[in-house]
């Protein structure tokens, strides 16, 4: 009907899964204010293996139930600079993971950031969310 595509709804929070990371069911902020997702994580670093720079990390903290004191290695990612009203312009570690929500397999950039002083562990930001989804700010979990 008039051309546009059907979109998924979703709520305000979504559990999501992340295969490449062995998580499942995690709660997720899904914030349309956010350009971008986030994910929590400690012990983030940049090494050489092999003369190559990876990035290095662990996701979530010994608080969050699934903690697994994992850690993982990325060749691909990428640092970018972010801007903040709160705080000074800085720099973040990105990756680019698939995810599950809704049913539905997305690609998406999350930062690595220490949000452990936040409700949700995850949060997805418009730019992953754009085209496939709306959200219903009244609903959570659909």
């Amino acid at each position: 009907m008039f051309g546009f595509n059907k979109k998924i709804t979703i709520g305000r929070l979504e559990k999501v899964n992340i295969p490449i990371l062995g998580l499942n069911n995690v709660d997720a902020k899904i914030d349309t204010g956010a350009y971008r997702g986030s994910i929590h994580a400690t012990e983030i670093r940049e090494e050489k293996e092999d003369n190559k720079k990876v990035l290095k990390f662990k996701v979530f903290d010994e608080n969050h139930p699934e903690y697994q004191d994992r850690t993982y290695t990325f060749k691909k990612y990428k640092k970018r600079k972010f801007k903040s009203a709160r705080f000074e312009d800085h720099y973040r570690f990105v990756i680019s993971i698939e995810i599950e929500i809704a049913g539905q397999k997305i690609k998406v950039e999350l930062s690595l950031t220490n949000r452990s002083d936040m409700r949700y562990p995850i949060l997805l930001g418009r730019r992953s969310l754009k085209k496939k989804f709306l959200v219903d700010v009244d609903r959570k979990n659909i």
